[in-house]
């Protein structure tokens, strides 16, 4: 005989499991430090390789401009404004990423503490109906 109870709460945890339950699992495995570290790095390396494309790609486009009336000057202040563009995008972009991921692993922590609460009152159920 069906046990509408556990029935509700089988339906709950497959729910949670096909829209959150592979994402959550992966993040919260981590502490929050390390989840929140190892994604900033790969935002750096990502940050770094897409600010470096760009500039090479713009540095290409505008060749001939550039190499006009080239001075020590021009090169220095180029290079600074290229330097200090990047230390701006790579500082609010790590910000930003980082507020991110902290959000992003304490739902995951929220939702996984739903999801064996729920598991215990199941498993609850069981024994119940076992005795």
């Amino acid at each position: 005989m069906l046990n509408e109870k556990r029935v509700k709460h089988m339906v709950k945890l497959a729910s949670y499991d096909t829209k959150y339950g592979s994402e959550d699992m992966k993040v919260s495995t981590y502490f929050k430090n390390d989840y929140i570290s190892l994604n900033l790095l790969f935002t750096f390396l990502w940050t770094t390789v897409s600010y470096v494309i760009l500039v090479a790609l713009l540095g290409l486009s505008y060749m001939d401009l550039l190499l006009e009336n080239l001075t020590l000057q021009k090169i220095i202040y180029i290079g600074g404004t290229v330097v200090g563009a990047y230390v701006v995008l790579l500082t609010v972009t790590l910000i930003i990423a980082g507020r991110y991921y902290k959000k992003k692993h304490l739902k995951a922590r929220k939702h996984m503490k739903v999801y064996r609460a729920n598991l215990d009152t199941l498993d609850h159920l069981y024994e119940q109906e076992a005795r």
